[in-house]
């Protein structure tokens, strides 16, 4: 086996082993300090919304009341 055979299988075997070092710290940091997760598309339509507020409310149950009553 030639020299540059060798040291390209070590280089391939230490590569491997700080992809497997780095793949483990990383789940130690997010398990340490968890990143928030990221909006769903149905909480970004829950922000837009706009509240309705208790006299909007109110009329909006009034006139639903008033539908069903005259029916």
């Amino acid at each position: 086996m030639s020299i540059e055979q060798y040291i390209v299988r070590e280089l391939k075997q230490d590569i491997k082993y700080l992809i497997k070092k780095v793949d483990r710290l990383e789940k130690k940091l997010e398990e340490a300090h968890p990143s928030p997760k990221p909006y769903t598309e149905s909480q970004k339509m829950q922000d837009e919304l706009e509240p309705i507020d208790d006299a909007q409310y109110r009329k909006l149950a009034g006139d639903i009341e008033k539908r069903y009553q005259g029916s």
